[in-house]
Parts: C-alpha cells; sequence; structure tokens
C-alpha cells in the first residue's frame, strides 16, 4: 500500500514540474491517445510554435482541439483547419493548412489504398516463388 502511494506522489510531482531527469535523460510525461488522435494533435506542431515564439498562452484539449488566450480574448478552434486560417488572419507566419475541397477528396484521403497486386496476382506469384525457394530443398537423386 505504501508503495502505490509513493509511486502517485512522484507522479503527481513529475506531472506538476512537466517531467523530471533519470540517468541525464530528460523524460516527460504525456497522455496516452490513440494513433489517430496523436496524428490530429501533431498537426498543430506549427501553430504552437508560432504561439511559443510569441507567448501566446495556448491549450490542447482532447480530442485534437486548440485553445488560444489571445490578449482581447479566448478563442477554441475545432480544427487545425481553422487554427491555421485564423493565425494567417491575425498576421501570424503559419501556413494555412486547407481541407480537402470536394467528397471525393476527402473519401480518398480517409480510405484505404493499394498499394500491390490483386488478390488473384499475388497468389499466383505467391505461388511460384515457393516453388522456386523450394527447390533448393528438393533431393537430389542418388545414381
Amino acid at each position: 500500500m505504501a508503495s502505490y502511494r509513493t509511486k502517485e506522489e512522484i507522479l503527481k510531482l513529475a506531472w506538476q514540474k512537466r517531467g523530471f531527469e533519470y540517468l541525464g535523460n530528460k523524460v516527460n510525461l504525456d497522455h496516452d491517445y490513440a494513433p489517430e488522435v496523436l496524428k490530429q494533435r501533431k498537426e498543430y506542431a506549427e501553430v504552437k510554435s508560432v504561439l511559443k515564439e510569441k507567448k501566446i498562452r495556448f491549450q490542447t484539449p482532447f480530442p485534437a482541439k486548440m485553445r488560444v488566450f489571445y490578449p482581447e480574448g479566448t478563442v477554441l478552434y475545432g480544427s487545425v483547419e481553422e487554427a491555421t486560417s485564423d493565425l494567417a488572419k491575425r498576421g501570424f507566419p503559419v501556413t494555412v493548412i486547407k481541407r480537402p475541397e470536394t467528397i471525393m477528396e476527402q473519401i480518398r484521403h480517409l480510405t484505404w489504398r493499394t498499394t500491390r497486386k490483386t488478390r488473384g496476382q499475388m497468389s499466383k506469384d505467391r505461388t511460384r516463388d515457393y516453388k522456386e525457394k523450394l527447390q533448393a530443398f528438393r533431393r537430389q537423386e542418388q545414381e
């Protein structure tokens, strides 16, 4: 029971100090997000760096939004496209990210893409490959 409390205290202090150093390496604590959420959150990287340069406070609430605390008020952006276009309008040096315009572009962006041959072609190629590889193990006829 004492080790659990100790662990919780250490984690609490580490979160408050925003990480710690262990064996000369900086260790940062972060939330455990799904890969898709991480991808969406990484899209804000340029926006975050620009805001840090300008010393403007911001937060990134779950799942992938951004709250910016401007001197004239707080703004909550629901997407990176919305954030970059508004920051550009405000005069910040960011690349404006645009959402795919047509439904087909959106679907193409979200769906699987084939990178190999069709299933029938693959099975024929595989069979030939296996036969070639197995030839090396074929017994030699004794004379």
